[in-house]
């Protein structure tokens, strides 16, 4: 069980790892790990990876998501005095950026909905 996690954790790297590299390889600054991401989701909806060759994995770092977010955290606590001086421009970022969010998402999910219902109506 082990060697499969070890296995498994091995399959998720490398393909954060091709997404640090193909970012590396872009003329423009992107995330690898967005990148990784994508090259993910392709493999698992084309079937080149079956779901089951990372499922325990995955399980277990959902399960520990909260670790994850302490770096983020504590590099926020270190920048606490350049955040007093431009708070209020962060607060403003922040509630522009989530009226956008939950406009776009939304109109999604009304798009989604309407296609959907057209899809599964009868032709006539």
């Amino acid at each position: 069980m082990k060697q499969n996690l070890i296995l498994q954790l091995a399959i998720i790297l490398f393909v954060t790892y091709a997404g640090n590299f193909l970012s590396s390889l872009l003329p423009f600054p992107f995330p690898g790990v967005i990148i990784g991401l994508a090259l993910l989701f392709v493999a698992l909806y084309s079937g080149l990876l079956k779901v089951s060759s990372v499922r325990e994995v995955t399980n277990i770092l959902l399960a520990n998501m909260t670790f994850l977010f302490i770096p983020a955290g504590t590099g926020i606590i270190n920048s606490l005095p350049v955040l007093a001086v431009y708070w209020w421009k962060l607060l403003i970022v922040i509630l522009i950026s989530t009226v956008v969010t939950m406009v776009v998402t939304g109109w999604v999910v009304q798009y989604s909905i309407y296609y959907l219902r057209k899809r599964n109506s009868p032709i006539k």
